[in-house]
This record gives C-alpha cells, sequence and structure tokens, in this order.
C-alpha cells in the first residue's frame, strides 16, 4: 500500500482509484484559522469521514512547525495532549491508533538534548490524553534514538536522506519517496511495515476470525507437509541430510585413511606376537637343554605373565642363560 502525506484535503475518489491511502495533519488552532498559510491543514471528522466512505484509510501526524523540538520536553507533552485530545475528542480515533510527532529537521549525528526531550514529552502527553501511541517522523538518527528510549511504536523516514548522515534505521515502517504524481501537494510514501496504527488498522486489535484462523492454520498445516515430504525437511533428499552428508564428508575420509594403516599395524603386532612365542619357546628348551627344573621354568613363566617387577633367570649349561622377564 502507498500512503500520501499533505496538510491539505484530498479528493478521496482519486485517492481510492490511485490505490493511495492518506496521512493528514493534526495541528494547534493557530495554525489553522482565518488568514493562515494552511487553512485546512488539520483534518475534521467530516474528512475523515469522506475517506473511508470511500474506502481509504487514514493516518494522523502533529506538526505545528519544523522547529517545534526547540521547544524540547514542555512543548513535546503540550503538543502530545493536543494531538491525543483532537483524536479522542473530535475525531473519534479508535484505540490503538497512532499519531507520529514531527521531528522535521536535521538534528545532527547524535540523538539527544531537545529533540530527545521533546519526543519524551510528545509520548507522554499523547499516552496521557488517550488510548493512543506515538510515533515519530524524522531522520534515522531521531527513528533510532526514540526506538532505544521507548518512545515511538511506529517509525516514519523523511526524504531528507543527508538530515541521516549515512546512518540507516533499525526499523522503519514508511519510508518518505518524494512527491506524488499530482503535483507538490503531497509526498508519496512506501510501506515498510505494517500496521501503522491507522484508523482502520489501529495497533493491537486482532481483525481475524475463526474463519481466518482456520484458513491460516491449513496453510502452515500443507506447507509443513510439503516441506516434509517435498521440500528441505525430506529425510533422504532434504537440504537438512545433505548438509549432514556434506559434514560426515571429512570424517570418512580420515576413516578411509587410517583403515589401511591399522591394517598394518594390526599385521605387524600379529608379526611381533609370533615372534615373542618362538623366543619364549626357544628359551624354555634351552632351559631345559640346562638342566634347569621344568619347576623352576614354569615359575619363570607365571611370573613374566603376572608382571613380576623382578626377573628370573632360567641357568643353562655351556653359559647359556635363558631368562624369562615380564
Amino acid at each position: 500500500m502507498t500512503w500520501i502525506d499533505t496538510p491539505w484535503p484530498q479528493d478521496p475518489k482519486r485517492l481510492k482509484a490511485g490505490g493511495y491511502d492518506i496521512m493528514r495533519y493534526i495541528c494547534s488552532d493557530w495554525n489553522t484559522g482565518p488568514g493562515t498559510s494552511m487553512p485546512n491543514k488539520r483534518i475534521s471528522r467530516p474528512e475523515l469521514d469522506s475517506y473511508l466512505a470511500a474506502g481509504v484509510d487514514v493516518a494522523v501526524n502533529f506538526e505545528d512547525a519544523a522547529d517545534d523540538y526547540l521547544g524540547g520536553y514542555a512543548r513535546g507533552k503540550e503538543k502530545g495532549q493536543k494531538a491525543g485530545t483532537w483524536m479522542a475528542t473530535e475525531l473519534q480515533w479508535p484505540s490503538g491508533g497512532v499519531c507520529c510527532s514531527s521531528i522535521d529537521a536535521d538534528i545532527g549525528t547524535t540523538w539527544g538534548g531537545l529533540a530527545q526531550q521533546y519526543q519524551q514529552g510528545f509520548a507522554d502527553g499523547l499516552t496521557s490524553a488517550g488510548p493512543y501511541l506515538p510515533g515519530i517522523y524524522g531522520s534515522s538518527i531521531a527513528l533510532n534514538g526514540a526506538n532505544d528510549d521507548g518512545t515511538a511504536v511506529v517509525f516514519w523516514l523523511t526524504a531528507a536522506s543527508y538530515w541521516s548522515h549515512g546512518v540507516q534505521p533499525r526499523v522503519v515502517h514508511l519510508r518518505q519517496n518524494g512527491y506524488w504524481p499530482f503535483g507538490s501537494d503531497a509526498d508519496l510514501n512506501v510501506t515498510v511495515l505494517e500496521p501503522i496504527g491507522s484508523y482502520l488498522k489501529p495497533l493491537g486489535v486482532d481483525d481475524m476470525n475463526d474463519a481466518d484462523w482456520l484458513t491460516m492454520k491449513k496453510l502452515v498445516k500443507d506447507q509443513l507437509i510439503d516441506y516434509f515430504a517435498n521440500g528441505e525437511g525430506n529425510p533422504k533428499t532434504g537440504r537438512i541430510v545433505q548438509a549432514c552428508n556434506t559434514s560426515l564428508a571429512p570424517v570418512k575420509a580420515l576413516v578411509d585413511t587410517v583403515e589401511p594403516a591399522l591394517a598394518v599395524i594390526n599385521t605387524k603386532l600379529d608379526n611381533l606376537e609370533t615372534e615373542l612365542e618362538r623366543a619364549v619357546v626357544d628359551a624354555i628348551a634351552a632351559a631345559l637343554a640346562g638342566g634347569v627344573p621344568v619347576e623352576t621354568i614354569e615359575q619363570g613363566v607365571t611370573n613374566a605373565l603376572a608382571g613380576a617387577s623382578v626377573p628370573v633367570t632360567l641357568t643353562g649349561h655351556a653359559g647359556t642363560t635363558p631368562v624369562v622377564t615380564p
């Protein structure tokens, strides 16, 4: 959906035909009276009704002057109270509606000082006047600062990109984007996130009926079935299985490399075991030939197998000394 923001009333039929919703102003009495440059800047209930009757949604922001924020907290609270009172008493705006403040200037690269204080005051004033929530219009510096402070829930980024000094907004609902096709009396705004607390779509309102919930449930179920049966979650061909196979590939390669080495080691151990057996047999035979008693040989072998710490020497003849050690 595309929004326009403008301080002047617009033709509801042209808005509807073009697919536009409208952001209109709330302001002080002196900014709308006879002799001012914008006598119809503040939206009235009859104007609001004309848009709603045409199927055009409406949102609001408050601004008397671009330098309102220089009045700090006190002026912010005063403006917020005026906005909330007008929404409640004149427009009969539903609960959950949002009114954006206007930090309509380059406030530099740091959030703080009068701009921060003004936004805090605006939020306090608005919420004290009715069941409404604050938003903010301005640079990325202002949007990010109000987001950190919790003094805004809707974030509207100005088209004056140089005010943001290269900083990107962390959250943005509307992005102002130049004039609309019918002249310079309104700016275009691209919708990034919804809802924005408009008249037809206030925040915190669940407008889904039972049929909507059942439809959503079926869609989710169908998506899950497709995911596991045919998509990335398939247990045989899905992305998870493929990822596991990819992760196990280095392990398999390592195993393939180690297995031949283990076979060689096992062969060498078998050969060593055979050589040891032969050495023991030869030692026993030599001991017997040298006249060593069988009991002594048995004791020596027993001690060796048991891990005796003292070697058993089998004394042979003709200078032969067979030794069995653990």
